[in-house]
């Protein structure tokens, strides 16, 4: 199985994404957007032509607002994924509260256009970045692979790998 995850797009049309993400697209079981599409077209487009599991963002149209939750939560292969658009602390404590409160492995948010992967009291925070509006960094996207395994890694859109996990499947 294998995951791509955006967020922070700022996008009107599907096109305008990075062509590894476009090719992505044609790879992968699923895409996790966590918030920030901008545009209704561009989530739309997005949407009708993948498999999506999405919430919205503070800077997204109307419509997207009333169609998405802030926070969404499912289950793929065993693994228990959560995502919301906003971290409000910058310890990212809330994230960690939040995961738990889901009960999820997995805690995807968006917002900083940062990428970020890191484990705190047993939950991978995983921010994929912005791969069209970087603030501080490349910009990138995230990939979550699952087989006897499980790896997240976080990789530039130019193809640089910029960070990887791995931890192995629940029994």
């Amino acid at each position: 199985m294998k995951i791509l995850i955006i967020s922070d797009t700022h996008l009107y049309r599907l096109e305008d994404l990075p062509d590894i993400l476009l090719k992505k697209l044609e790879e992968v079981d699923l895409v996790v957007h966590a918030g920030d599409f901008d545009t209704f077209e561009f989530y739309n487009e997005l949407k009708d032509s993948v498999e999506l599991e999405a919430v919205a963002g503070n800077s997204d149209d109307y419509e997207i607002i009333q169609e998405l939750p802030e926070t969404n939560s499912f289950e793929v292969e065993g693994l228990k994924i959560g995502v919301t658009h906003m971290p409000i602390f910058d310890d990212f404590s809330d994230l960690v509260y939040k995961a738990r409160e889901l009960e999820v492995d997995v805690m995807i948010f968006g917002h900083t256009h940062c990428p970020f992967l890191n484990e705190f009291g047993g939950v991978v925070l995983l921010n994929p970045g912005s791969p069209t509006l970087p603030r501080f960094s490349l910009p990138s996207f995230a990939e979550i692979i699952i087989d006897d395994s499980i790896e997240i890694q976080i990789r530039g859109v130019n193809g640089e790998n910029l960070k990887r996990f791995r931890f192995d499947r629940k029994s």
